[in-house]
């Protein structure tokens, strides 16, 4: 039986979700793989500035997943950061409601390379898709 998501008319099946593994992948996570070339995580992350794309780190009790946000503030030890939502693969948006945080340091993994938006999109939602030339393969991804 096949789903159709209204919001982003993405059609998804049962078998899709059942395959879904929360755990923590045993892949190095000092690199992330681009099409072009291999990125080591940047240990200097005084680097990041206001409007940097970042990959930040959140651990529960069980496992540690990873979300992709927009630095709004930065200061020595702590950034405040403006989340986004995973909508597929690559792709991802801000929420109409604001998911921002303040975040330690040590909590954000590394700089992003900027995102790639559709210069030719035809609807603003279209329009505020960043895509980013990056697998996340060896991370466990929050939506």
């Amino acid at each position: 039986m096949k789903h159709v998501r209204k919001v982003f008319e993405e059609e998804t099946s049962e078998s899709d979700t059942e395959n879904v593994s929360f755990q923590e992948s045993d892949e190095d996570d000092s690199r992330i793989e681009c099409e072009e070339e291999t990125m080591q995580i940047d240990e200097d992350l005084s680097k990041i500035l206001v409007n940097d794309f970042v990959l930040v780190k959140f651990a529960t009790k069980t496992t540690i997943k990873y979300f992709v946000g927009q630095g709004e503030e930065i200061s020595e030890n702590e950034y405040f950061i403006n989340f986004l939502k995973m909508i597929r693969k690559y792709a991802f948006v801000f929420l109409e409601k604001k998911d921002a945080s303040h975040v330690s340091q040590e909590d954000v993994i590394l700089k992003l390379p900027n995102p790639k938006t559709d210069d030719k999109a035809t609807t603003v939602r279209s329009a505020s898709i960043f895509k980013f030339n990056v697998s996340f393969g060896g991370f466990n991804m929050g939506h």
